[in-house]
């Protein structure tokens, strides 16, 4: 399944590198175990009935209304195509959709990246999400992972560097102000 070895699939997430498929799915099952609000869904092409990646729902809150997408993992062949646009529009349109439009009726959807993510930022900003700025030291990562901060060598985790994380927001405003639209034309989109 994830026979595609590239380096860069694994380079700013926590989980991986992972060669089989199985290890990808038992590293999902161990990150969404401990949570309720986290939902990953396999993208699959309908084209070649491929697996094209990973993406889902994480800390979603229905008294908040409020939802993340993550766990975007495209696999190197279906990069640069609309398979992420397709995927995030898909997600975005269920998420902020009313009720009665077949939709979750949500009013935020986060997407959070490592800040020198740039693919991801810009993949998050051609949607139509807003960048609102930068959380430093937000996650401790591994050092084989691309961290902003190098480890600190002592205290918990000491081998651990730290992650600043880029936020950015699809809002409901945005959504009812042209965001809508935007996502429809992404999903239009068949290169």
């Amino acid at each position: 399944m994830v026979r595609e070895a590239d380096e860069t699939l694994w380079k700013y997430i926590p989980l991986g590198p992972h060669a089989q498929g199985s290890e990808l799915l038992d590293s999902l099952k161990s990150f969404t175990k401990d949570s309720d609000a986290h939902i990953i869904f396999a993208i699959i092409d309908k084209a070649t009935q491929r697996l094209a990646g990973t993406i889902g729902y994480l800390d979603t809150s229905t008294k908040d209304l409020i939802t993340e997408i993550g766990c975007v993992l495209v696999l190197p062949s279906f990069r640069r195509t609309h398979v992420t646009s397709h995927a995030t529009s898909r997600l975005l349109s269920y998420a902020l959709s009313l009720p009665e439009e077949g939709g979750l009726g949500l009013r935020r959807v986060a997407w959070t990246a490592n800040a020198l993510n740039e693919p991801s930022i810009n993949a998050a900003l051609r949607m139509g999400f807003q960048k609102e700025g930068v959380l430093r030291w937000h996650k401790t990562f591994p050092t084989s992972k691309v961290s902003t901060h190098p480890p600190l060598g002592k205290g918990p985790k000491p081998e651990y560097g730290g992650r600043d994380t880029a936020v950015l927001s699809f809002c409901i405003d945005d959504w009812e102000n042209g965001g809508k639209e935007k996502v429809q034309k992404m999903l239009e989109r068949r290169k």
